[in-house]
């Protein structure tokens, strides 16, 4: 189930945490199942057929309730406000957020427009929009009122983006704040800041160097490391695993990362980058893992299709650019 905006975009509407893929009949009885993506506690999707078989669905955690209105003086302002609540309770978050966003911006009390940015936050970081919300929890802590909720939602937006940096900074202006409550701080000291500190430990590969000793080459052939060169280059014409970097982690949080450029393909070509657990063989089921895929060729004035993807153990997410099109151009009229 989808609204379409003004822009032509289409806004997916909830129901509760499902997100509504579509109808089909796939039993005996007479009534259609439903087919959707279900949250996940980790904020990744199953997909689920909703009327069949006798697994329940896990409890959906309680929607944000509206917020009160802070009140103005500018009736239309209210009514909109009215308006962005009614938005949030038909669980349209992208919709309401939007609406509080910009009611934010046309607030003329501090309190007023705090209240407002941080609602559209937290409406922004339900529906994953991490880089919004973080934005808007930053321009809602400016309120000595709401700064405590506010820099922890953003700590909590940067620590998903991997910006651990910035989320260290955000801990340390939370530990500085003077009022802050004794649960919170407690909460900050035991579970927030290993999870900062975590995010600093890392294995970082560089190939400005020679391969260290305790790589394993399996195909000496499909690597190239060019002398003053900052990357290695990767040439092969086969699927199969070409080296292998043992690394030890701790089983705390992880990321994997990395820099690819993708010079030249043949058709259906991919790279993947994985974390397997050394009990398994290389290519056993990863623990995390992340790869470029392309579709078509490079030769011939062909555009290339690109896959990105990622994923952690069995679950797969994928970031499909389909080349845009060419416009014909336009030919001269015959002399």
């Amino acid at each position: 189930m989808y609204l379409q905006e003004d822009d032509g975009r289409f806004t997916p509407v909830l129901l509760g945490e499902l997100q509504v893929l579509g109808f089909a009949q796939l039993d005996d009885d007479a009534a259609d199942e439903l087919i959707a993506n279900v949250a996940e506690p980790d904020g990744g999707t199953r997909l689920w057929v909703v009327g069949a078989g006798d697994e329940a669905l896990a409890p959906v955690p309680t929607p944000p309730a509206p917020t009160a209105a802070p009140g103005l003086d500018d009736p239309a302002w209210n009514r909109t406000w009215r308006h962005a609540q009614t938005l949030q309770s038909l669980g349209l978050l992208d919709d309401a957020a939007r609406e509080f966003a910009d009611l934010g911006r046309r607030a003329s009390r501090p309190t007023s427009r705090a209240t407002a940015y941080y609602t559209a936050a937290a409406l922004r970081e339900r529906s994953g929009r991490e880089r919004e919300a973080q934005a808007l929890f930053r321009s809602a802590a400016e309120a000595p009122e709401l700064a405590a909720d506010a820099l922890q939602g953003a700590m909590r937006t940067e620590l998903r983006l991997g910006d651990y940096e910035g989320a260290q900074q955000t801990l340390a202006a939370l530990e500085r704040l003077p009022a802050l409550d004794g649960a919170v701080r407690q909460a900050l000291a035991q579970r927030w800041a290993p999870l900062v500190a975590v995010g600093r430990e890392r294995v970082d590969i560089r190939f400005d160097r020679p391969l260290a000793p305790a790589w394993t080459i399996a195909k000496p052939l499909g690597l190239h490391h060019r002398p003053g060169a900052r990357s290695l280059a990767l040439a092969a014409d086969t699927a199969g695993v070409l080296a292998s970097l043992p690394v030890a982690w701790q089983g705390e949080m992880i990321e994997l990362a990395a820099d690819i450029t993708v010079a030249e393909t043949e058709w259906g070509s991919g790279l993947e980058i994985a974390l397997v657990p050394e009990t398994d063989t290389p290519t056993g089921t990863p623990t995390v893992w992340l790869g470029a895929h392309t579709l078509g060729t490079s030769r011939g004035g062909v555009e290339v299709a690109r896959v990105f993807m990622c994923g952690l153990g069995e679950r797969r997410l994928g970031d499909f650019q389909q080349p845009r099109s060419r416009r014909a151009a336009p030919r001269s009229p015959p002399a």
